[in-house]
C-alpha cells in the first residue's frame, strides 16, 4: 500500500469501542467541574437572602424575523462609515459679509431678476384686461385675478426692497 497503513486492529468494531471508552472519560470529567461548580455555588447560597414579593410573569413575544446574514466586507464598510460620521469636523470660519463680494453680486444679480419678474406681472394684467374687454371673461373673475396679480407685484416689491437693504448694508 502507497502512504497510508493500516494496523490488524483497527477493525470498525474495536475503532467503536475505543471511541465508547474516550467519550465516557470525557463524560466523567465533565461531571467533576459541574460538580464541583456546584459546591461553590451552594457555598455562596449559604447567606440567607431576602423574601421576594411575586412578580408578574412577562408575556410571552413571539419572536421577530430571523436576522440577515452581512458579509464581513459590508460590516467593515459600515463600520468605516460611522466612524468617519462621528468625527468631529471643524466649524467653517466665518467671513465678514461685508467683505464678501461673490454675495454682494448674487444680490445685485437677484435685484434685476425683478425687473423681468415684473414684466411678466404687467403683461398678465394686460392679457386680463384685453380678455376682459372682449368678453371671454366675467367681471368677477376678472376682478379675482386682476386683486392676485395685484399682491403679486406688492409681493415682488417687498422682496426687492429687502434685497436692497442687504445690498446697502454690504456695500457701507
Amino acid at each position: 500500500m502507497s502512504g497510508v497503513q493500516l494496523n490488524k486492529e483497527s477493525t470498525p468494531q474495536e475503532r467503536l469501542e475505543k471511541y465508547k471508552k474516550e467519550l465516557a472519560k470525557l463524560a466523567e470529567e465533565e461531571n467533576s467541574i459541574i460538580s464541583e461548580e456546584t459546591r461553590t455555588e451552594k457555598a455562596k447560597k449559604t447567606v440567607p437572602t431576602p423574601a421576594k414579593s411575586a412578580k408578574p410573569k412577562k408575556a410571552i413575544v413571539a419572536p421577530g424575523p430571523p436576522r440577515q446574514l452581512i458579509s464581513p466586507s459590508k460590516l467593515e464598510l459600515r463600520e468605516a462609515r460611522t466612524i468617519i460620521g462621528k468625527t468631529k469636523r471643524p466649524l467653517p470660519r466665518r467671513r465678514d459679509k461685508s467683505k464678501d463680494p461673490k454675495g454682494l453680486v448674487r444680490l445685485r444679480i437677484r435685484a434685476k431678476s425683478f425687473e423681468s419678474m415684473w414684466k411678466n406681472v404687467r403683461n398678465k394684467r394686460n392679457r386680463l384686461e384685453k380678455k376682459y374687454e372682449r368678453g371671454f371673461i366675467g367681471e368677477k373673475e376678472y376682478k379675482k385675478q386682476l386683486t392676485s396679480l395685484v399682491n403679486e407685484g406688492h409681493e415682488l416689491h417687498r422682496k426687492k426692497a429687502k434685497i436692497d437693504r442687504e445690498i446697502k448694508a454690504l456695500e457701507s
